[in-house]
């Protein structure tokens, strides 16, 4: 028997399954609480759980793989190594701001013709690199037009590797994008990570060994395919949107579809990709992370603030809002805090703070907020107005602004009616106290005349049309290519879902089915039939979408050159090799060559068997002075894919 295990760690839940890769059958599954203070904890639970529940001989397990919200999660926080940043052949932009400790700038740099006229001073770059080595834990090295010619970036890395055991990054070996900002920040941010994604993998290699599964670890890149731990190690950048990509790929997997639109609602967002020919749609531009712009391919998706632990509130009596804000379900909250239902009796107040689910880290903080955490620490769940009774009058003056920075460090929750509330109330999903659900559903449809089962079928039904919403906005801004949509854009997609036939009929309908994955797919999915006049698929094991995507992708390595003719020197350079050809077809030739030679090498070493050769050849022209177009080069794109096992 050849096993895989795959693992997701997700907002609420780390899930763990195990699938049979001859029968591509799931054998087990399993979740445990997803531990924010420390992934790994989770991942081995998680792990554990599939292995000693359902009985499975280490001795079978022949892959692992991770998909993992590490890289983001770290960003976002502001967490990782401290890097010291050499910038090569440019003076950055006075607001231009990187992710390092520290920085320095030296001239020198290359053309687009890989001239040579300033060289960097080496012998100050060994000098700096001496000094503040003990004072970092990597290097990153960015130069001017490394995209087209790297030379001075690998001399530099050179130097670096010479007189220090640090991990060393260089931009060009990241993107062969240009944007000269872009690439310095992600060279940053994957130096950055290599410490924390060197723990993580560290943590899981031992827990491996101590189950006696010795079989290779693999990690979810943002585009859904798969890498080896050594270059997750490596580049860890690239695992930036993991989540979504295995989602993704879980969908396709589940529901045997090679082009569909995958919808995962989880514990805080809805994410939508588009799936074709068997892998996501990816963004070309890079990712946009903790307010870092990156070049990073990754799964093209829009996340609405809208899953099963939204915040669910009414407005003037009429209006229901779901979201964005995450909070801690009444059922779950009055599990573990049963006092909690008879302040709800007292005061009819459904929103209240708590410490519980919080992050277990120190808060670093001024007097006064630390103070409000104690405060709640005590009374905990505790409502604002209770809070605050509760305060002295130092605290009470800056209430607003500390309460936010709890929050903002994660060191405090929010409890409210969610849409797991609705599950409770109508006895669909029952986890927690469905008494709590109950009186929530009754305080807020009191406030709308309805009783608690009218205020949850309505409730639903929002929820639902602005998942429909979310997904004729992503496949509208897919096939506009614009982001913004226009009122009139957002008054059809009204009128398509609300069956509006006033003057007019307008219907949108997907041409792709519409695949559900997460743990309240099969609850609220199914009712976008109706709405969007489409195929929805529930696929088995849905709940564990993620994990499933995380163990059943492929392999995939992608390299690119760019062609490009000088018509005074009568000469095609092939970048970044930098190569001088005098014939067009000798220059294409040798830039397919020399990128399938890359893409299947590094394709091998990311973990791929015998990968396949897909070629892609873009040509561009040029304007000339007498007016007449010629052609000006091309670009060449080489991608390897494999599959992560080789075949029996």
């Amino acid at each position: 028997m050849r096993l895989g295990l795959g693992i997701d760690t997700g907002s609420t839940y780390t899930d763990c399954v195990a699938i049979d890769f001859d029968t591509k059958k799931i054998i087990a599954k399993a979740k445990a609480p997803t531990t924010h203070y420390d992934l790994s904890i989770g991942l081995i639970n998680s792990m554990n759980k599939v292995l000693t529940d359902f009985s499975i001989d280490p001795k079978d397990v022949k892959l692992l793989s991770l998909s993992t919200t590490l890289a983001t999660n770290a960003i976002v926080e502001s967490k990782g190594g401290e890097v010291a940043l050499i910038v090569i052949g440019y003076t950055p932009y006075e607001e231009w701001k990187f992710p390092a400790k520290l920085v320095y700038y030296t001239e020198g740099g290359e053309s687009a013709i890989r001239s040579e006229e300033i060289p960097p001073d080496f012998d100050a770059i060994t000098e700096w690199v001496k000094k503040v080595a003990t004072d970092v834990d990597s290097f990153a090295v960015s130069g001017f037009m490394s995209v087209i010619s790297n030379s001075y970036e690998k001399m530099t890395a050179d130097i670096i590797r010479k007189h220090t055991n640090l991990p060393v990054v260089c931009g060009s070996d990241l993107s062969s994008k240009l944007g000269l900002y872009e690439r310095s920040v992600t060279a940053v941010l994957n130096a950055r990570l290599i410490p924390l994604t060197d723990d993580l993998l560290k943590e899981v290699k031992v827990a491996m060994g101590e189950k006696g599964i010795d079989a290779p670890l693999m990690v979810v890149r943002g585009d859904g395919s798969l890498i080896s731990e050594l270059v997750a190690r490596e580049r860890p950048i690239e695992t930036l949107q993991s989540g979504p990509a295995a989602s993704s790929m879980g969908g396709c997997f589940l529901a045997g579809k090679k082009s569909a639109i995958i919808v995962d609602i989880g514990g805080t967002t809805t994410d939508i990709a588009i799936l074709e020919s068997g892998f996501p749609k990816v963004t070309e531009e890079g990712s946009l992370v903790g307010g870092w712009r990156t070049r990073v391919r990754s799964v093209d998706t829009v996340s609405e603030g809208l899953g099963c632990e939204s915040n669910i509130t009414v407005t003037d009596g009429t209006d229901i809002h779901i979201g964005p804000r995450r909070v801690i379900p009444l059922a779950t909250a009055a599990k573990e805090y049963p006092s909690i239902l008879e302040k709800i009796r007292n005061t009819g107040n459904l929103s209240y703070l708590t410490t519980y689910q919080a992050s277990r880290k120190t808060v670093k903080a001024e007097t006064e907020v630390l103070q409000l955490l104690d405060a709640i620490n005590k009374l905990n769940p505790v409502a604002e107005d209770e809070l605050k009774a509760s305060l002295d009058e130092f605290t009470k003056m800056r209430f607003e602004e500390s309460l936010a920075k709890l929050e903002e460090l994660d060191a405090v929750m929010r409890v409210g009616f969610t849409p797991l509330d609705i599950l409770h109330v109508q006895k669909k999903y029952v986890i927690g106290d469905a008494e709590a659900s109950r009186l929530g559903a009754q305080m807020l449809g009191d406030q709308m005349g309805k009783t608690p089962e009218e205020f949850c079928q309505e409730a639903r039904a929002v929820l639902v049309k602005k998942a429909g919403e979310a997904v004729l906005k992503k496949l509208i801004t897919e096939w506009s290519k614009s982001e913004n949509l226009c009122g009139t854009c957002h008054l059809l997609m009204n009128k398509s879902m609300d069956k509006d036939r006033r003057y007019f009929n307008c219907t949108m309908e997907p041409v792709f089915p519409i695949v559900g994955v997460g743990g309240p797919a099969e609850e609220f999915l199914p009712a976008l039939k109706e709405i969007l006049n489409t195929e929805i698929i529930i696929p088995e094991c849905y709940e564990v979408g993620n994990a499933v995507g995380a163990v059943s992708g492929r392999v995939s390595w992608t390299v690119e050159k760019r062609i490009i003719r000088k018509e005074i020197q009568n000469r095609y350079y092939v970048y970044p090799d930098g190569a001088a050809i005098l014939k067009k077809d000798d220059a294409i030739k040798y830039a397919i060559e020399h990128a399938t030679k890359e893409a299947r090498t590094q394709a091998i070493r990311a973990g791929a068997k015998d990968p396949k050769i897909v070629v892609e050849k873009e040509d561009f022209v040029v304007m000339l002075v007498t007016g007449r177009k010629d052609y000006g080069g091309s670009n060449i794109k080489v991608s390897a894919v494999g599959e992560a096992l080789p075949k029996v």
